[in-house]
């Protein structure tokens, strides 16, 4: 977890910001059948939470059970599938008396083995109606929040169903493509590629988005980004320029966002300039920061026409 300070937080709600995203990484031990989560991570979205009802802004928290990235052990063990329900339940036990809370979002970026689109979707769902199911049985009342499979990707929701269940938000992440968002982050995608270009543009981005629009045409829910980001390093201002399009995008669709990040690694910092070398620590001195990017200043932009989050 990053070491915010009290300043880190004021300075959130400063900003217009009115709900932030916390990953919970569940863990367990050779041999072990179940999953456990770190008194410390709880403790700390307790602190967020805290941090939000003094400087005005939400929580929504996610569950991310370790090996993760595709690697997920629990999609064939119906005993971890239950020590994940039993998990959220105890931490739903912990944080739902906080009002600063806005969510849960089920399992960060979901990517279950099936062979095909639909058997995806059906050990996805299946899954995702038990814990709901654990979940309201200690929480009737906050929102849950969905994110179809695999890797919530918007290109998931083409032949996705809403599920049986009230109150539920339906969310995807947006790095698309990871050539650009990611470029110098990992060795496969290298550093270089700007935007837009003859095969990257807005319309291109608009495209990408098409199964999530069809899918709220035909059911009416709720849509929230919860992960979106571009390497600050991208070439020529082209990171200013890629988040310019696609917040404007997800603005014309009047639908939610959080951004990744704030103030933890590097490459996702808005407030890190395009100029700061790549192969720095991960750590970056606080004088390092400066609010004038025009990432930064495009993102303050749309955080202060925020209402305040209602507690």
């Amino acid at each position: 977890a990053v070491g915010y300070s009290e300043s880190d937080y004021a300075d959130l709600g400063a900003m217009g910001v009115n709900i932030t995203r916390l990953g919970m990484h569940l863990t367990r031990c050779d041999g072990c059948s179940t999953y456990s989560s770190s008194e410390a991570e709880i403790a700390y979205a307790e602190q967020i939470l805290e941090m939000g009802q003094r400087y005005g802004f939400k929580l929504v928290v996610t569950l991310a059970p370790l090996p993760g990235g595709g690697k997920e052990e629990f999609w064939n063990d119906p005993q971890l599938r239950s020590s994940i329900a039993q998990q959220w339940q105890a931490i739903a036990r912990r944080l739902k008396g906080y009002p600063a809370l806005a969510a849960y979002d089920l399992i960060n970026e979901p990517v279950p083995p099936g062979k095909s689109l639909r058997e995806v979707h059906q050990q996805w769902d299946a899954f995702a109606a038990q814990l709901i199911t654990a979940l309201r049985e200690v929480d009737p009342m906050h929102t849950i929040i969905f994110e179809p499979a695999t890797w919530g990707n918007p290109s998931s929701f083409k032949s996705q169903e809403p599920l049986p269940f009230p109150n539920i938000a339906y969310s995807f992440h947006f790095y698309l493509p990871m050539t650009f968002t990611h470029q110098g982050v990992y060795p496969q995608y290298p550093y270089g590629v700007e935007y837009p270009n003859p095969t990257l543009n807005k319309d291109i981005l608009s495209q990408t988005l098409e199964p999530v629009r069809d899918f709220q045409r035909r059911t009416g829910m709720p849509i929230y980004i919860g992960e979106f980001s571009a390497a600050r390093w991208a070439p020529n201002d082209s990171a200013h320029r890629y988040l310019k399009d696609v917040i404007s995008l997800f603005e014309a669709e009047h639908w939610s966002w959080t951004y990744l990040g704030w103030r933890g690694y590097h490459g996702w910092d808005a407030e890190i300039p395009e100029t700061v070398p790549r192969d720095i620590k991960q750590s970056i001195a606080p004088e390092k920061r400066i609010s004038t990017t025009p990432s930064f200043k495009l993102l303050s932009s749309y955080f202060m026409l925020n209402k305040p989050a209602s507690h």
